[in-house]
């Protein structure tokens, strides 16, 4: 007698430059949430004797908190060309599946079964995780900008960014209304990583497909049993 054992079969799923961006994104989120808390209370590098606008190593960490931001936006343009280059915009289909729902939703809250989505790449869950996701680095973007603006008067970026761009401000409620959101934003981007890394720890677990793996050699284990029932 024979066991019905799934097949499991290795594709490619994320070319080395999807990897890279992805990493260099991660790094580039590490080091912006550090800095940015630094930026915003300074704990490590606080003097009370010297203005943090005076003292030279908060001006290198504020001036390359800056350079990461701009790093960061030139990353998410490439995604969202690649994310509509290859269509991938087609899987936010499975969002108005509530079977698909009602399944993934049991099956990360440790209710359910094995969840797959065959047909597409991401589940409801995660591609309204990583819709939201995007959402909050465009607006922290817009906010970062306007930050980095206001900060300049002379001539340059900041200038130009400051008066092209000045008609925001009274959108998020003037200067201490755009911080107020940059920081708000920030907090919701450390929520969605940690969401991230749960779903992609409890998919390998789970499933025991190499979820972890797709991120470091691009291939993923793909599961084939016909008879089993989705």
């Amino acid at each position: 007698m024979t066991e019905n054992v799934p097949e499991k079969r290795t594709h490619v799923l994320f070319s080395p430059a999807t990897r890279w961006m992805h990493w260099l994104r991660v790094a580039l989120i590490v080091y912006l949430v550090l800095t940015g808390f630094e930026i915003g209370q300074p704990f490590v590098l606080y003097n009370p004797l010297v203005p943090t606008w005076k003292d030279f190593l908060m001006n290198w960490v504020r001036g390359t908190h800056e350079m990461a931001g701009f790093t960061l936006i030139a990353t998410e343009l490439v995604r969202i060309y690649d994310f509509l280059r290859t269509h991938e915009y087609k899987d936010g289909r499975v969002l108005f599946s509530k079977a698909a729902w009602k399944k993934q939703l049991a099956y990360y809250g440790l209710f359910g079964r094995k969840y797959r989505h065959p047909g597409v790449r991401y589940g409801p869950l995660q591609f309204a995780f990583y819709a939201a996701f995007y959402v909050a680095l465009i607006l922290i973007s817009i906010t970062g900008f306007l930050l980095f603006g206001a900060n300049y008067n002379g001539p340059g970026f900041g200038s130009f960014i400051y008066h092209q761009l000045g008609f925001l401000y009274p959108w998020f409620g003037g200067l201490v209304g755009v911080r107020t959101w940059h920081i708000w934003l920030a907090w919701s981007i450390i929520v969605f990583v940690v969401g991230h890394v749960y779903m992609v720890v409890w998919n390998t677990v789970e499933n025991r497909d190499g979820t972890i793996d797709t991120m470091l050699t691009g291939t993923h284990m793909r599961v084939d049993q016909a008879s089993e029932n989705e």
